[in-house]
């Protein structure tokens, strides 16, 4: 049985003037170096924001994830937050505060500490400060926590079988790569040399490449080991002893002609050693193979001072019959996933919504030769929910492949069940991991009124979105539970119209705009004070835009997993607190997406990029022309970009429970063609930005900052020397965009997207967390949109490449 965790909504709220002062009188925000809770200057007690269930992943390590969610008072906007830490004498690590961001109401401000930053044995404690207006409101309690163990590079392990490829396995190609090498021409390539030649002899210059087979590996493998084997058979001009690189070719290099077009093949995850060691540690580039992440265009074998070196090595070929070249891959065959982890719990009336992360092993490693091929998931192919009752049957069962939540209906209230969840990849099934005594409760009143009083007001807010309506009172006047959601409504309706105002002002109109409800459960807090809907919130909506002079029609989509709090104290229950469902439900793990940042341990910015011109009066973006360019590699194929983005907006889940950057580098990497950069050993350089990965292999799954990181993604395109546009006209679908909610500076960014659509500079985009298709720009509602920060918001616009 897995470890379980049940939950439900903070309790009904003690007015917070009241708990404000109770804290400063007992002192439980006088934590050291700690800031107290204020009220700003003009603000009132009511006015303060929430810290929501501080919780941390991987503790007892030295690389924990810390998170909390945060809640402007209104549930409107955007809301900064710090993240300290202290050791056990009260000296802050890393900062005052380590971290910061800023993030949309009722989501997660998340940081994992990099590496370096705290050690085994030391007691810590670490809280989270919410701010507005550039002051304290309102702090977290302290958490404790002592790393027992390090995350230093874990060994290398040998897998239980293992296959040796050479021979006709492995396809050998050499050649002069000097260009006028043969008789003033370039020296074609010899196929299956005697020896594969790697260097100079002061007169010409050798490379030599291989291709192997990797047939005999069984699909869905974890590469544990692969060794390359080179036995020297001559030198080239002399035996000096210098470098062989060893790198992963970007074209197959079984389709080219000749020495200086072998040569000239781009290559990336490089290995290197000396010319004699006779062994190469090329694991990861094999995996990557394996795995299918890139396509097996075989390795390229060069000497690292290319067309200077004087000396070289003539290596055995692959059928010498002595020392032949060879590769040998220990690897772990397929099998079931372990149980899933992190399986929590929120019971509801009638109903559980479960939640959960992925298995420790997925047992199928699954990259982009996958079944469905362009967008490949974390090797589960599904995952089944389940309610058993105390006589051992099972009364609901839920299937879902998209997603790691769940929810479970028609169960009884004040009956206990035992709720599973099993993972099952192509081999088969996996054990379940469980939760007992979990038994859904009665709301008063029945689930029906808080459910459609939530839909009612998503429909009302629709409608001064659209122009409809231009006062809450309007938007409501025809609805049943008015009552219920009207001052929640006023809160919303400035931002809500102010959106029918800026597609105004930018030749945008909407035509339909509705809301609908699904998978709804109505959960009493512990002290019976609230109820809270858990719900899927689907919008559909159509734009008219007209900037370019011709009417495009644009239909989109935005799906949004919403949770509403009713206070149930007055006569008429009263929305009091609105969150990101997936926030509140979903465990945090290492998987994590981090929307904060350290200017301690990250460092600074790569590049000081400016973001998109807006007018300074009215926060709109600006006209302008510019030149694109990018320093040299490999850009992103936009259309596929695009393609793959409007395939998948939707798409499966791959491990991350925000994954709005996670969804980008999937498009820019499936559908867009960019090559990750994954280096050797995985684990000691996911913090580095230098790195794009997301690997499976030897060292378990890792994936890189930047791969799910928004400002790590934005900063590795600035040291990939990738283009930030400073106009919006000029931005081009499968462009890649990214926002900071409350300023101006490029270490602010916490959300990724991607830009499907541009007419004449009215910006379209698709995303996950939360899932949007075809969204405008200045779609700019209150909650979970581009422009909730406007005029504040500042985006960021690349043209994705990479060097390598």
């Amino acid at each position: 049985m897995s470890h379980s965790t049940v939950r439900s909504r903070p309790a009904a709220q003690v007015p917070r003037a009241v708990l404000l002062l109770l804290a400063l009188l007992l002192g439980v925000l006088a934590a050291p170096g700690r800031a107290e809770a204020v009220i700003c200057p003009g603000a009132t007690t009511d006015q303060t924001p929430v810290v929501v269930e501080p919780e941390s992943a991987d503790s007892t390590t030295t690389t924990p994830v810390l998170s909390t969610v945060l809640e402007t008072y209104n549930g409107v906007g955007s809301i900064s937050g710090s993240l300290f830490v202290t050791d056990s004498s009260g000296n802050a690590v890393a900062g005052t505060p380590m971290a910061t961001g800023t993030v949309l109401s009722g989501r997660r401000l998340t940081y994992q500490v990099p590496a370096g930053a705290l050690s085994v044995g030391t007691a810590y404690k670490w809280w989270v400060t919410a701010s507005i207006s550039a002051c304290v409101h309102a702090s977290s309690s302290p958490i404790s926590f002592t790393p027992t163990s390090s995350t230093s590079s874990p060994g290398t392990t040998t897998g239980p079988d293992s296959v040796t490829i050479t021979g006709s396995s492995l396809t050998a190609e050499t050649a002069k790569s000097d260009s006028t090498a043969c008789s003033g021409s370039p020296c074609p390539l010899s196929p299956n040399p005697a020896t594969l030649d790697v260097g100079g002899d002061g007169t010409s210059h050798w490379v030599s490449a291989l291709r192997p087979d990797l047939s005999a590996i069984p699909a869905g493998s974890t590469i544990d080991s692969a060794t390359l084997a080179l036995t020297s058979s001559a030198c080239l001009g002399g035996c000096a002893g210098g470098t062989l690189d060893i790198g992963l070719a970007q074209d197959d290099v079984t389709t080219l002609a000749d020495g200086p077009s072998l040569a000239a093949v781009s290559t990336t995850l490089t290995a290197s050693g000396t010319e004699s060691a006779g062994t190469y540690d090329i694991t990861t580039l094999v995996a990557e193979w394996a795995n299918g992440d890139v396509a097996d265009d075989g390795i390229l074998l060069s000497a690292s001072d290319g067309t200077t070196a004087t000396s070289g090595v003539g290596y055995a070929g692959p059928t010498a019959a002595s020392g032949a070249a060879s590769i040998k891959v220990t690897y772990t065959p397929p099998a079931v996933p372990s149980a899933p982890t992190s399986l929590t719990t929120t019971a509801g009336d009638g109903g559980v919504l479960v939640a959960w992360a992925e298995p420790a092993s997925t047992g199928y490693v699954e990259g982009e030769n996958a079944t469905d091929n362009d967008d490949p998931g974390d090797g589960v192919s599904s995952y089944t929910v389940s309610a058993v009752n105390a006589a051992g049957s099972t009364v609901a069962t839920a299937t879902t492949s998209t997603t790691t939540e769940a929810l479970l209906t028609g169960l009884t209230d004040g009956t206990s069940y035992t709720v599973k969840v099993s993972a099952t990849n192509p081999v088969g099934t996996g054990p379940a991991a469980s939760a007992t005594g979990v038994s859904p409760e009665a709301v008063p009143g029945g689930p029906a009124q808080y459910i459609q009083a939530a839909g009612q007001m998503l429909n009302a807010r629709d409608g001064l979105q659209k122009g409809t309506y231009t006062t809450s009172t309007a938007a409501l006047a025809s609805d049943s539970y008015s009552a219920y959601v009207s001052t929640w409504l006023g809160y919303e309706s400035t931002a809500d119209a102010g959106v029918h105002t800026a597609e105004a002002a930018n030749s945008e109109s909407e035509t339909s705009d509705t809301t609908t409800l699904s998978n709804s459960l109505a959960a009493l807090s512990a002290d019976g004070g609230t109820v809270t809907v858990y719900t899927t919130a689907d919008e559909t909506f159509t734009t008219v835009d007209t900037k370019t002079g011709t009417t495009d029609t644009i239909p989109g989509e935005a799906i949004d997993q919403d949770a509403y709090t009713f206070s149930v104290a007055g006569t008429v229950p009263q929305i009091s607190q609105a969150a990101d469902a997936d926030a509140l439900v979903k465990p945090v793990t290492a998987a994590s997406e981090i929307t904060a940042y350290s200017a301690t341990l990250d460092g600074t910015p790569a590049s000081t990029a400016s973001a998109l011109t807006t007018d300074s009066g009215t926060g709109y973006l600006t006209a302008g022309t510019e030149t694109v360019s990018s320093s040299g590699g490999h850009r992103a194929n936009l259309s596929g970009v695009v393609a793959w983005a409007n395939k998948w907006y939707r798409g499966t889940y791959n491990g991350f429970s925000d994954d709005c950057t996670d969804f980008a580098s999937r498009a820019i990497h499936y559908g867009g063609k960019l090559n990750e950069n994954t280096p050797s050993v995985p684990p000691l350089h996911h913090s580095d930005d230098h790195y794009w990965f997301q690997s499976h292999g030897t060292f378990g799954a890792t994936t890189s900052y930047s791969w799910a990181g928004a400002y790590h993604q934005a900063n590795f395109q600035s040291i990939e020397g990738s283009y930030f546009y400073h106009y919006a006209q000029d931005v081009a679908p499968g462009d890649l965009i990214f926002a900071n909610w409350s300023g101006s500076s490029a270490s602010g960014i916490s959300h990724t997207g991607v830009v499907v659509k541009n007419d004449g500079g009215n910006i379209y985009i698709d995303q996950h967390s939360n899932t949007r298709h075809n969204e405008p720009l200045y779609k700019d509602g209150s909650q979970k949109t581009w422009s909730s920060g406007h005029p504040n918001l500042h985006v960021w616009v690349v043209y994705p490449h990479t060097k390598f």
